[in-house]
């Protein structure tokens, strides 16, 4: 009974006492009444502040208040009784939560605590009282000088107390059934935590709290981390957990923090491990499987190159192929438990790489479920990689030489480089080689593609069987297929590499061939199963260098020159090579060379000299003339040589200008002049003048321009206005005042643009009286025509008289007028020319010394019609098929505008020597729409009219025609001609049974349907009556294609004839190929040559600049080989075109141009 009432008592005096309620302030004496102070002991007020006197050991004040404290402020001072200088005792300032239970805020004395200065006040404020204090007391716990005055006391309010804030952070230390918490109380809320700890449950489940699974401390918390033992947890197992603290105002909670539990570790490591080397890149590793390890769900395999690896994973943590663990790196992952081997590739040659599987297990999705075995003894393998084959340098190197250009053949090829193959073993594989690529040495100076022609390997002593080879300026590639080169493993063999040489376009001893195999990009390849070889090897492999050696057996003129066609009297080059079989000039040839004229009738000529020494195996001549027109051949002879023939050559005399071709002085007003156009071009007539020097002037009486277009071969008749002569049928005389002259006049022909005569008749500026006179030619009442044989005029005004009246004219009688209309001239084998102007209707024309007549149907203007015949054959005969073409030709020029619906050309036949009665076989007509080029196309079969005596066919347009047949019989009696391909190249045989005045065969080729060409000659046997065989060899076979061959039978008097043609393959029909047209540009003709590999279809299509298709040039099947299509572009405009070839998957375009 009495212990309550004690304990009422005290409450009554607590409420008397009472608590101060914040803020408070007071700044009195002794505090007696004041609410929620207390004193004990404190002396008499000071009079001023501070007022409250502490003056013995033991006094103290004490306020009690209510709510959390704030920021506490007071006075204080130390009043001395001595003459000490610092306070010598102890007063305390202390706070308590219950009034009985202090802890000290401040200390105030001379050593350890805070200084009071002598008789100073000290303003002191405190901001960090514990938010759980409620009591403050001032107590002067040790007294030795002096007393103590307090006063204007001050006390904030502080924040209000709430529910602590905490943070929650990851787990840590995650087990299968363990882990550790972690959590941070940020803020108390006014006052501390009682309690503190984790709540945790299943992540399917709701947000723990303190009502499941948790762990808890007790205590007295203010801020500050905290950690905590989560237990009792189920491995590989996704969790919640937060934490949470407790102060009188409630419980808190961290944000939910999840995490998985470790997946129960594996049992055991792999009862076996073992590494073996694959190949250079390659380890294969075999272990016993996952599946036979319990909680096991895959392997992480660790690689480390030279020792075993000593780093172990992390659990939690997934790895990737590449990442590093410790001193190893990871190369594999196994997530199938069945597996027992894998392979680990990507390594490097020779290299010992070891590795550790270690067994993992985890739920499979979540990395931080894994759990490693890392306990015990970790289980290794570690294996090499083999080696990569190399190429090394021979015992022994080919040394320096020469070859001889005449080691054309594979079987003359000739070694000029070694090196050594070695295969290193380590893989049980061999080395099966497929490609070798050799490369230009270092002293290397020739052109390859035009050196070299084919190649040879050779293993040992043994020749190895290649597939294709590519040759190129910077490299030589050999492939070689089916095993044929095998490198035995761990075995070394020594490659001969060998060459042989073009046929033609070798230089002796100029340049040098040296051959490497480079130690980097070396491009030598092998079969994927067997070995492979290094990337780069230890250093290049270079042979010795090789030259060229040419020793001529020939003469040879090189190509065009002489050329097929030169002008008469005009400078021309002819060029001799001394060459070997083959054609390869010799460089140290200086013999003495002659050229002579073996056939035609002018006279060959050379501004320096016939005879030349030759210079380095060559010497030119560019200043060889033919005097003539008409055909010749050249002969080239020299010393140690044969002598050689050149081709037919062609002469042409066309003028350089216009000519006077007739002059007629008759009777009365009968004056003529006719202006012949020999240049074999059309001539603009305004361009000249016709002029008159009359009795001696040197001023002109008459000056007149002319008008009008001269085609090639057509004259121009002018005519006094008076003059009343006949004239032959058809020719038209033009009126001009030139025409007013007498025979002592002069007459000249003025070429505009170069202010200069281009003919002159008599002399300007001189009177010769009544007419010039030269042995018995006279210009006065006669008619005086220009010699076939002139070709150009007097260009420059005589010293004196006429002295080309006698050698350049031919004189007929007065008034003779028959020769007007037609000149000829003897140019380019032109037997004559004519030209008519042709009325409308259906006129039926004659062209005299042409042997011809026309038929025309339906011409709808009159125009001129020029026809000329030519005494020689063409020389290009492309598209005839006949062996026997006439020695015949007709041009046919129309002048502008003529139009005709058809036309019978008609020829007579006992004017064309050769064609003989009775007719028997056919006789056909070609033509070709460019005189002089391109290809010809069959007219037709011409008709023979008896009656007549002439040879007809219809045409509908006019060009150049020619006859040809295979009526005539060969004077040699042929009874085989076979062509066949051989590694030599195409060789030509051929027999006769009976030979008539046989001087020769010249063998001609023609390559992919190209131009024919003389590539060579054999000897006839003149006359016999028994077999003979013949044979020629054509080595030049470097081009692919088809090759046709004829023999051009010659007789002893010149006359010759053709064999028929045969054909052969040369090259291989290993791909298609489209080739570039020929020619191009070209008008309006051209041949398209493409090869088949195999029988197919083929379509060839032309499109325009625009990509229209314009037309299909070929769409059918062809068979394997090679075949030309050709292409008359007549309809289409000039421009760029494009064709296209397709077949069975092989699609190409190339580009032609077309030029009108």
């Amino acid at each position: 009974m009495k212990k309550y009432l004690l304990f009422f008592l005290l409450v009554m005096m607590g409420n008397v006492w009472g608590q101060a309620t914040l803020p408070f302030a007071y700044d009195g004496g002794n505090p007696i009444g004041v609410t929620g102070l207390t004193a004990n002991g404190l002396g008499s007020n000071y009079s001023s502040s501070p007022k409250m006197k502490f003056d013995h050991a033991g006094d103290y004040l004490i306020l009690n208040f209510s709510g959390n404290p704030g920021t506490l402020t007071f006075d204080i001072k130390w009043n001395k009784s001595t003459s000490a200088t610092r306070f010598p005792g102890d007063f305390e300032l202390l706070e308590s939560a219950n009034g009985s239970d202090y802890t000290r805020v401040q200390l105030y004395n001379s050593t350890t605590g805070t200084a009071l200065p002598d008789g100073t006040v000290k303003n002191e404020t405190f901001a960090n009282l514990n938010s759980t204090s409620r009591y403050l007391k001032w107590i002067y716990t040790s007294k030795t000088n002096g007393n103590i005055a307090l006063g204007n006391i001050a006390l904030s309010a502080g924040a209000s107390v709430v529910s602590p804030t905490v943070t929650t952070q990851s787990p840590t230390l995650i087990t299968t059934t363990t882990a550790t918490g972690h959590g941070n109380i940020t803020a108390t809320g006014g006052v501390n935590a009682t309690d503190r700890g984790f709540c945790w449950d299943l992540a399917t489940n709701q947000d723990p709290d303190v009502d499941d699974s948790k762990v808890t401390e007790t205590g007295n918390f203010g801020t500050g981390a905290f950690t905590g033992n989560i237990t009792g947890l189920t491995a590989g197992t996704n969790y919640k957990v937060r934490a949470y603290a407790t102060n009188s105002e409630g419980t808190s909670y961290g944000d939910v923090v999840t995490f998985y539990t470790l997946s129960t570790e594996p049992s055991a490591y792999p009862s076996s491990f073992t590494a073996s080397a694959f190949s250079q890149t390659q380890i294969d590793l075999a272990f016993s499987a996952a599946s036979t390890i319990t909680n096991a769900a895959g392997y992480v395999i660790m690689q480390k190159v030279g020792s075993a690896p000593t780093g172990l994973p992390s659990d939690a943590n997934g790895y990737t192929v590449g990442n590093t663990i410790g001193d190893a790196t990871v190369a594999a992952i196994i997530t199938n438990t069945s597996s027992t081997s894998v392979s680990i590739t990507g390594l490097t040659a020779g290299t010992q790489y070891y590795y550790a599987i270690i067994p993992y297990n985890w739920d499979g999705s979540t990395a931080a479920t894994y759990n490693y075995k890392t306990d015990g003894t970790l289980t290794t393998a570690n294996a090499t990689t083999a080696e990569y084959s190399v190429v090394t340098n021979p015992e022994t190197q080919v040394v320096s030489g020469s070859i001889s250009s005449l080691f054309t053949d594979i079987n003359q090829s000739i070694d000029v480089l070694k090196f050594k193959i070695e295969d290193k073993g380590g893989d049980s594989k061999n080395t099966i080689v497929t490609k070798i690529r050799i490369q230009p040495g270092n002293e290397n100076q020739a052109d390859w593609t035009n050196t070299i022609a084919g190649v040879r390997v050779k293993k040992g002593v043994d020749v190895v069987t290649i597939g294709t080879f590519e040759i190129t300026d910077t490299y030589i590639d050999i492939n070689i297929a089916a095993s044929n080169l095998v490198i035995t493993d761990n075995k070394t063999e020594e490659i001969t590499f060998g060459i042989y040489l073009k046929n033609t376009g070798l230089i002796n001893e100029t340049y040098k061939l040296d051959f490497k195999v480079s130690s980097t990009s070396h491009g030598f390849t092998t079969d994927g199963s067997g070995t492979a070889f290094a990337t780069a090897f230890a250093s290049d492999v270079e042979g010795n260098s090789q030259t060229i050696t040419v020793v001529a057996t020939l003469l040879k003129f090189t190509e065009n020159k002489p050329p097929a066609t030169v002008n008469a009297n005009t400078n021309f080059e002819v060029e001799v090579e001394a060459v070997d079989a083959n054609g390869n000039r010799d460089l140290d040839a200086t013999n003495s060379v002659t050229l002579t004229r073996s056939s035609g009738t002018g006279t060959l000529t050379s501004g320096s000299n016939l005879t030349k020494n030759l210079d380095n195996g060559l010497y030119s001549w560019s200043d060889i003339k033919y005097d003539k027109g008409g055909t010749f051949r050249i002969t080239a002879t020299a010393s140690e040589f044969p002598p050689i023939e050149s081709a037919l050559i062609t002469s042409s005399v066309n003028s350089s200008d216009l000519i006077i071709s007739e002059y007629i002085e008759g009777s009365s007003n009968n004056k003529y002049v006719e202006i012949f156009n020999g240049t074999g071009n059309n001539v603009d007539l305004t361009g000249y003048k016709l002029r008159l020097f009359a009795n001696g002037g040197s001023s002109t009486t008459s000056d007149v321009t002319l008008s009008g277009i001269l085609l090639p071969n057509e004259v121009v008749v002018f005519k006094n206005t008076d003059a009343v002569l006949v004239l032959p049928n058809s020719v038209t005389a033009l009126v001009n005042s030139v025409c007013n002259f007498n025979g002592d006049d002069a007459i000249a022909l003025y070429k505009i643009s170069s202010s200069s005569y281009v003919d002159i008749f008599g002399k300007i500026g001189e009177d010769p009286g009544t007419q010039w006179m030269s042995e018995g030619i006279s210009t006065l009442d006669k008619t005086l025509r220009r010699k076939a044989s002139i070709i150009n005029g007097v260009t420059t005004n005589p010293s004196s008289g006429f002295p080309t009246l006698s050698t350049e004219w031919e004189q007929y009688n007065i008034d003779i007028a028959s020769g007007l209309g037609s000149h000829s001239m003897s140019s380019m084998g032109l037997a004559g020319s004519s030209t008519k102007t042709v009325g409308t209707g259906n006129p039926v024309v004659s062209f005299e010394n042409t042997s011809s007549r026309i038929q025309f149907t339906t011409v709808n203007t009159s125009k001129k019609v020029i026809v000329s015949k030519y005494d020689n054959k063409p020389e290009n005969i492309t598209g005839i098929e006949e062996t026997n073409i006439s020695e015949y030709r007709w041009v046919i020029n129309t002048e502008d505008g003529f139009t005709f619906t058809s036309a019978e050309l008609r020829f007579k036949r006992s004017e064309l020597v050769g064609i003989d009665l009775p007719i028997t076989g056919t006789i056909k007509l070609y033509k070709r729409s460019t005189p002089g080029s391109g290809a010809f196309e069959l007219v037709g079969e011409l008709s023979y009219d008896a009656v007549n005596d002439e040879l007809y066919q219809t045409v509908t347009s006019f060009s150049e025609f020619v006859m040809a047949s295979n009526n005539n019989p060969l004077p040699v009696e042929l009874t085989s001609f076979t062509a066949k391909y051989l590694s030599s190249g195409v060789v030509l045989n051929w027999q006769t049974a009976t030979e008539i005045n046989n001087n020769k065969f010249e063998v001609e080729r023609q390559i992919n349907e190209g131009n024919w060409e003389v590539i060579g000659e054999v000897l006839g046997h003149g006359n016999s009556n028994t077999v003979i065989d013949y044979t020629y060899t054509d080595s030049k076979t470097s081009t692919k294609g088809k090759y046709n061959y004829r023999l051009k039978q010659i007789d002893n008097d010149g006359t010759f004839k053709y064999t028929q043609v045969v054909n052969v393959t040369v090259g291989n029909l290993d791909s298609y190929e489209l080739a570039q047209n020929y020619p191009n540009p070209f008008n309006p003709s051209t041949n398209i040559n493409f090869t088949m590999p195999k029988a197919g279809n083929v379509k060839i299509v032309l499109f325009n600049a625009l990509g229209q298709e314009v037309a299909t040039l070929f769409n059918g099947n062809k068979d394997a080989g090679f075949h030309t299509v050709q292409f008359n572009a007549n309809g289409l405009p000039s421009g760029i075109y494009f064709y296209q070839m397709t077949s069975e998957g092989f699609n190409q375009v190339k580009k032609m141009i077309l030029t009108k």
